[in-house]
């Protein structure tokens, strides 16, 4: 690991950092941190250390390989087709918001008077309240989640 935290550092100071060698395939170890340790993504170092004097020589080692850690810059870029799909998610968002602002417009209570039979031969008159004016948007945020849901793989 320091081996390829070396090469990593080395590279991001050199002119094209593209271009340098990093040999993650010397361990296995190496081989599975890769794409934290030099790929497309931001990486955090966490070193512990210890002050009993027992253990001097290995806290001396871990912080420099902290410090050979921060020496590396890497910056993360949004792939291709990472952007187009946050674009689609964004677009879906602002559809969603849309879909909202027009529930919210358009959405109302409505009272009504309603007569039924109470079975002895009278009518008995009672009054409902539904909300409505907004059951087609309602209907559309409804798909809009269900698809954003299906792009992002969680559950609606």
């Amino acid at each position: 690991l320091k081996q390829c935290v070396d090469f990593l550092a080395k590279a991001s100071r050199s002119s094209d950092p593209s271009k340098a060698f990093v040999p993650y395939a010397d361990s296995k170890l190496t081989m599975l941190l890769s794409s934290g340790l030099g790929g497309n993504s931001k990486t955090n170092v966490i070193v512990c250390a210890s002050q009993e004097e027992v253990h001097a020589s290995e806290t001396i080692a871990a912080l420099q390989f902290g410090q050979a850690c921060a020496k590396i810059s890497k910056s993360a870029r949004r792939r291709p087709h990472e952007t187009v799909l946050h674009d689609i998610i964004a677009k879906l968002d602002l559809e969603i918001k849309e879909c909202y602002e027009l529930i919210e417009k358009r959405e109302r209570w409505e009272t009504r008077q309603e007569r039924r039979s109470d079975g002895h031969g009278g009518f008995e008159t009672y009054t409902t309240t539904k909300l409505v004016g907004a059951e087609r948007f309602h209907e559309k945020l409804e798909a809009l989640h269900k698809r954003r849901a299906a792009i992002t793989g969680t559950t609606f």
